[in-house]
C-alpha cells in the first residue's frame, strides 16, 4: 500500500521529527536523514510502515509505503497516525497571524517556520513517556522507554532496519515489577506504568470517552490513577488528544 499526503502549509520535517531522536534513541519511531519507520500502533498483527519525503518546506509531499497492507481500515488508521506524529492537523497560517503580533513570539515564526508540534499517536505510548520523564533529565528519560520498548514492544523489519511495536496495554500490564525496577524504573514509574496499561486493558480509560469530555473531567480521570499528577495529565490533553 502506498499513500501520498500533502501538507497544507509549511513542514519542516527534520525540525518537526527531531524529537524522536534528540535525547536518544527510539526503537519505536526510527528517524533517518530520509526515513521515518514504525509499526501502526494497536494492532495484533505487525504493520510496519515507512514514510519518505520530498520537497521544499513549503511544497513537502509524504509517501507512506505500507507493505503487505491492502485494507481499506489499515490505510486510515496509518494516515491518522502520520498525520499525528507530523503534526499535519495544526492550524499553522493561523498561529503565524497570530504569533506575528506578538513581540515575543514574532522573531520565531521565521526562525521555527514549519516546525510542527506532534502527537502522540496512542494514550499508553504518550503517558508511559510522561512516566519515564518524571524527576529525571530527557536522556535518562529515553533511555529507559528504549528499554521498556525493547523488552515488551514485538521487533518488525522493514527496509532493513528493525523498528519495534509500542508495547500494548496487555503487555505492561502484565509487566513484573521486579523486572521494571532491574531496567532502573525507580518502584513509583514501575507502579504507575503498569497501572495505566491496565487501567487501559481494563476500559477504565477510554480514549473515546476522554475525547468527548470537557478538560476538568479528563484531569480527574488521570489524577486518580496512581503515579500520575496534574502535570502529566495536562501534557496528556496537549499531545494525544
Amino acid at each position: 500500500m502506498k499513500i501520498v499526503l500533502v501538507p497544507e502549509g509549511p513542514l519542516d520535517v527534520a525540525a518537526t521529527l527531531a524529537r524522536y531522536h534528540l535525547w536518544g534513541e527510539d526503537p519505536a519511531n526510527r528517524v533517518t536523514p530520509d526515513r521515518f519507520r514504525r509499526v501502526l500502533a494497536g494492532t495484533d498483527r505487525l504493520l510496519p510502515y515507512e514514510v519518505r519525503w520530498e520537497g521544499p518546506v513549503d511544497a513537502v509531499r509524504l509517501h507512506v509505503h505500507v507493505p503487505g497492507a491492502r485494507s481499506p481500515a489499515v490505510r486510515d488508521r496509518v494516515v491518522q497516525e502520520v498525520r499525528a506524529v507530523f503534526g499535519l492537523d495544526f492550524d499553522l497560517a493561523g498561529f503565524y497571524r497570530f504569533a506575528r503580533g506578538d513581540r515575543t513570539l514574532a522573531p520565531l515564526v521565521e526562525r521555527l517556520y514549519g516546525l510542527r508540534p506532534t502527537l502522540a499517536p496512542s494514550p499508553l505510548e504518550m503517558l508511559v513517556g510522561s512516566i519515564c520523564a518524571q524527576q529525571v533529565n530527557l536522556s535518562f528519560a529515553f533511555t529507559l522507554r528504549a528499554r521498556l520498548v525493547r523488552r515488551y514492544g514485538r521487533p518488525a523489519a522493514i527496509g532493513g532496519e528493525v523498528v519495534h511495536a509500542f508495547p500494548r496495554p496487555a503487555d505492561l500490564a502484565a509487566a513484573d515489577l521486579r523486572t521494571l525496577r532491574a531496567m532502573q524504573f525507580s518502584g513509583a514509574k514501575a507502579r504507575a506504568i503498569r497501572g495505566v496499561a491496565r487501567a487501559l486493558a481494563g476500559g477504565q480509560l477510554d480514549l473515546a470517552v476522554l475525547r468527548a469530555a470537557p478538560n476538568a473531567e479528563v484531569i480527574a480521570r488521570l489524577t486518580a490513577l496512581r503515579g500520575l499528577g496534574r502535570w502529566s495529565a495536562e501534557w496528556f490533553l496537549a499531545r494525544c488528544l
